[in-house]
């Protein structure tokens, strides 16, 4: 996991909601929530606190951080890399479609059902 994401886990894993944790940290809830999504990083000061608040070792958060900012995974392989995983396709895939409106995820449906076809033909072609 990134930052933003070790954040989120563990503040849901506490049991707290983004203003409750922006309270504790003395910032607004959209400070968190920017955490959260990884448009903002927090500083040294504000990353001891949310280890505090979070119940967590200092150390989860600065490997996350270090993870994040060199755009590296916990298996190790980078973004790119990642990203051109057989896995990592499917659950980029899954992720895109789950954000999709319910008539855009039908026409996304209806292109893949096409797709398929297209390579069972070409497969039947090249038997």
């Amino acid at each position: 996991m990134n930052l933003a994401e070790t954040i989120k886990h563990y503040r849901l894993k506490a049991g707290l909601t983004q203003q409750e944790l922006a309270d504790y940290l003395s910032l607004t809830a959209g400070a968190v929530s920017n955490y959260e999504k990884g448009t903002r990083m927090p500083g040294n000061r504000t990353m001891k606190k949310l280890s505090e608040a979070l119940h967590i070792p200092l150390s989860i958060l600065i490997e996350a951080s270090i993870r994040q900012e060199k755009g590296v995974g916990e298996d190790g392989l980078s973004k790119d890399e990642f990203a051109s995983t057989p896995k990592q396709l499917e659950k980029e895939c899954i992720d895109t479609f789950r954000r999709l409106t319910v008539s855009n995820k039908r026409a996304g449906l209806n292109n893949l059902k096409k797709l398929l076809q297209k390579q069972m033909n070409k497969g039947s072609e090249q038997a």
